[in-house]
């Protein structure tokens, strides 16, 4: 029997109980033993199975104060890396209280809102080890156990749910006599939420409102694209050359600023490259020195957060088409100006950002928004069903008006540019795409092929043409 991928199993004892397909990572258990740092911070890109590490090391490290639950625990291992490594790793098996503290949900509209999901959150932690210090609560001083049950019961105030972690550590340490590991995921979601939606400088107020006092450089594990509709949106020409760059699958050049906060996004192109690169949307293929600076050869890291980036431009563009006018375009159109048509659409893509693995739906996207803009058309696009059917169709409402078909080529190089249009424009009347709109009852039909490569593309114009059994050629206006 096949085992089942774990899509959206976040949870390492439920991957390892119901039988899923897991890759052993336990050796990142010895790893992190033998850095030996206090403090550790998990730099891999997006989607990289971050929070099922965290998992791991929860059921790895925790004392749960029972021990049956820690025997179970011991259990989820068995077979796996870490037990093979030696005792000198294995005995750190189930002898540390641990907080698991995740972030994700302080995504909220308001800083209100985020808080309470923030103490929420570290309340959850609290009551789950509530039975250790009910059973040690004579190593606590008596404010030490009111303060710990007010967090538990979600009734401190603020200032007290700030200092919560450095309390749950104190009364958890009295109480076992070990130190407590403390495992945050998607820990900067509210920082960079905060940021966005306007309410940052209310994260600061135990920090006397000093901005530069924010511990740095900590920007990891962020959960949204907010950066990267950042990027797109404040790109100028050099940034829109190397997102494109990089869209290609190359790398660019960026030097590295550990000292950056969400304060310093809007500075300049290199610290909004940095967040990318803190936040998983870039990673390192290569480090290297330039006089004192340390500089990076950074790539998008995976395909999904290559799809995250064509999404992000797509939709970008999206908006861009929508405040544009192009009535000209229209007119275009509709005289068959093939050469004005052209000169429109290869200044609007030397504008956008583009990417050419996914060509085609990129330049379908590009070519549909700026058609929809029209308030006297509808746009019909085929993109996905194909099977003899053409890109895009333009019609009027009224049948006694004009309706016109699009054919797309993506040229592989310059010089291909006029025969591939003219190939899509053959195409039309070859498939006799015509017929869907003349069975509908449309006679003003116009045709036209249009080819793209990278930023500029060219225009062919048929008249309204079709074939049918007695009409083949026929030009009708």
């Amino acid at each position: 029997m096949k085992k089942p991928l774990p899509i959206g199993i976040e949870n390492f004892e439920d991957m390892v109980t119901s039988g899923y397909y897991y890759v052993d990572k336990t050796l990142f258990i010895k790893e992190l033993l033998d850095l030996g740092g206090k403090v550790n911070l998990f730099t891999r890109p997006r989607r990289f199975g971050k929070t099922l590490n965290l998992s791991m090391l929860r059921y790895f490290f925790e004392d749960t104060g029972d021990t049956g639950k820690n025997a179970q625990n011991k259990a989820l291992f068995q077979g796996m890396k870490i037990l093979g490594a030696g005792d000198a790793y294995t005995c750190h098996m189930g002898k540390y209280p641990v907080m698991n503290l995740t972030l994700k949900s302080a995504k909220q509209k308001n800083y209100s809102s985020a808080y309470f999901s923030i103490q929420s959150g570290i309340a959850a932690e609290f009551e789950r080890h509530r039975a250790v210090v009910e059973q040690g609560k004579e190593y606590l001083s008596p404010k030490e156990y009111q303060r710990y049950m007010e967090i538990a019961e979600e009734r401190a105030r603020e200032e007290e749910v700030g200092s919560s972690l450095l309390l749950f550590c104190r009364c958890l340490y009295k109480i076992t006599g070990k130190k407590v590991a403390i495992l945050i995921d998607e820990y900067d979601v509210p920082l960079e939420n905060a940021y966005f939606r306007g309410f940052f400088r209310d994260y600061m107020y135990d920090l006397n409102a000093n901005l530069n006092a924010f511990p740095r450089p900590y920007w990891i594990n962020t959960s949204s694209n907010d950066i990267i509709r950042d990027l797109v949106a404040k790109a100028g020409r050099e940034t829109k050359g190397q997102i494109e760059t990089l869209l290609k699958g190359d790398t660019i050049d960026i030097q590295v600023h550990e000292e950056v906060t969400y304060t310093d996004m809007g500075g300049n192109g290199d610290n909004l490259w940095n967040f990318l690169y803190f936040t998983g949307y870039l990673t390192k293929e290569k480090e290297y020195f330039k006089d004192k600076y340390v500089f990076l050869k950074a790539r998008i890291p995976n395909i999904e957060v290559m799809t995250i980036y064509e999404n992000t431009i797509l939709n970008w563009m999206k908006e861009l088409i929508k405040g544009e006018d192009f009535r000209d375009f229209y007119r275009a159109m509709e005289e068959g100006d093939g050469q004005r048509m052209r000169d429109i659409l290869s200044a609007q893509l030397f504008r956008t950002i583009s990417f050419y693995d996914s060509a085609e739906n990129f330049y379908h996207g590009f070519l549909t928004g700026i058609l929809s803009q029209s308030e006297n058309y509808l746009v019909k696009s085929n993109r996905e069903s194909g099977n003899g059917r053409p890109d895009i169709i333009v019609k009027s409402p009224s049948l006694r008006s004009r309706s016109f078909i699009l054919e797309l080529k993506v040229s592989d190089a310059i010089d291909c540019l006029e025969a591939d249009a003219e190939k899509a424009l053959q195409q039309i009347y070859s498939q006799k795409y015509q017929e869907e709109l003349k069975t509908e009852g449309y006679r003003k039909i116009d045709c036209y092929g249009i080819s793209f490569y990278q930023k500029d593309c060219e225009v062919r114009f048929g008249a309204g043409k079709w074939q049918d059994k007695s009409s083949i050629g026929n030009t009708e206006n």
